[in-house]
């Protein structure tokens, strides 16, 4: 299922939208936090985990959405000063 379905707005990656297959452990977690600190800085951003560079929308389990959760809110506490303000939502993607 392609993300334009779950949110019409987004068409493609660009500098409101990321999308991220998965978050890379702790030694990459530097490099979408700068994504995350780069939108507080600028006009808000989304970034979609369990979405495809070309769009596919495939989803996680729960436990990779409660691993993933746990690593945004440990990047903010440990990096992010001050910490930015974080809204995740959890959407359903049927295959």
């Amino acid at each position: 299922m392609k993300i334009r379905s779950l949110f019409p707005e987004v068409d493609f990656e660009n500098e409101e939208f990321e999308y991220k297959a998965k978050l890379e452990n702790d030694k990459q977690s530097e490099k979408w936090g700068k994504t995350l600190v780069g939108y507080a800085n600028e006009n808000g951003g989304e970034m979609f985990v369990g979405v495809s560079n070309d769009g596919e929308a495939f989803g996680l389990s729960f436990e990779e959405i409660d691993k993933y959760r746990q690593q945004i809110y440990r990047e903010n506490d440990r990096r992010i000063i001050p910490h930015i303000k974080i809204d995740i939502q959890v959407k359903s993607v049927d295959s």
